[in-house]
């Protein structure tokens, strides 16, 4: 029978409390300013929602897909795809998982700050 162990390393940084209290400020707000982002972005969720059903309810679904201008709008349903590469299935074609390995190139992204509110779970902004 295996034992496992897991260590969590926690690291404590003492901060003036002027300083502590004016990052505080700034995470509330990000956390306000995120509430307030989420509702528009449902509210603008609900508009495109309401501009389909006025083409489908007239029967003009074909000309929302090929684009409308309207006053200097532009409205087109945009239906993208995406693809990923089955490596597993790769590997069943006769693809050694050595090449995987040497075929995988790994770039760094660009660093960002995460603020996460209390009783909020992680979330990748």
């Amino acid at each position: 029978m295996a034992l496992t162990a897991t260590t969590t390393a926690t690291t404590e940084v003492r901060l003036d409390p002027r300083l502590r209290q004016v990052l505080k400020a700034k995470c509330e707000l990000h956390t306000e300013l995120a509430r307030r982002i989420k509702a528009l972005e449902t509210d603008q969720r609900a508009l495109k929602a309401e501009i389909d059903a006025v083409f489908t309810a007239e029967g003009e679904g074909n000309a929302l897909m090929a684009g409308v201008e309207i006053a200097g709008y532009h409205i087109k349903m945009v239906c993208g795809t995406s693809t990923h590469l089955n490596k597993k299935r790769l590997v069943e074609l006769g693809c050694e998982p050595a090449w995987l390995a040497e075929a995988t190139d790994t770039t760094p992204k660009k660093p960002y700050i995460l603020i996460t509110a209390p009783g909020e779970h992680e979330v990748n902004e």
